[in-house]
C-alpha cells in the first residue's frame, strides 16, 4: 500500500477564523482541532501568496504567531490555506516544493538543490534579448 504525502488541505480561509468566538465568547474548538496538525501553510494577500511556511508541530500555533502585531507578515496578509503532511520528515520538502513553485513570495529562505541557468544559455539569451535573467 502507497503512503500517502498529503493527508488533507484547507484552501483560503479567512484570518479571521482564528479570532473568531461562539456566542458564549469562547473559541470555535474546531478551527483549532482542524489546525493543529503538521504541514505547510501559504499565507495570502487577497488571492496573491504572500509567504510560505511550515509547522512540524501545530499549524494553528505557527499561523496564530503571524497573527500577532509584532510580527514581520502581520500587517501583509489575510487569507490562509494549510496542507496537512502526512509524515514530519517530508514537512520541508514540501515546503520547499511550494517556494520554489511560487518565486514572488516574501520568503527569506531558499531551497537548497537550485540549479542554475547554464552560463552559455544565459549569455544566448542575453543576445537574443529575449530575457534577464536570474540565474
Amino acid at each position: 500500500m502507497k503512503s500517502k504525502i498529503i493527508s488533507g488541505y484547507a484552501r483560503r480561509w479567512p484570518r479571521s477564523v482564528l479570532d473568531m468566538v461562539r456566542e458564549d465568547g469562547k473559541p470555535f474548538p474546531s478551527v483549532r482541532k482542524e489546525l493543529s496538525k503538521k504541514g505547510v501553510y501559504v499565507l495570502y494577500r487577497g488571492s496573491v501568496p504572500y509567504y510560505i511556511g511550515r509547522s512540524e508541530v501545530n499549524l494553528y500555533t505557527r499561523i496564530c504567531d503571524h497573527n500577532q502585531p509584532e510580527d514581520d507578515y502581520y500587517n501583509f496578509w489575510d487569507y490562509f490555506s494549510i496542507i496537512v503532511v502526512s509524515a514530519k520528515e517530508l514537512v520541508k520538502d514540501v515546503e520547499a516544493v511550494l517556494i520554489v513553485s511560487m518565486p514572488d513570495a516574501a520568503n527569506r529562505s531558499e531551497p537548497r538543490g537550485r540549479i542554475p541557468l547554464p552560463d552559455e544559455v544565459v549569455e544566448a539569451l542575453r543576445k537574443r534579448q529575449i530575457i534577464k535573467c536570474d540565474h
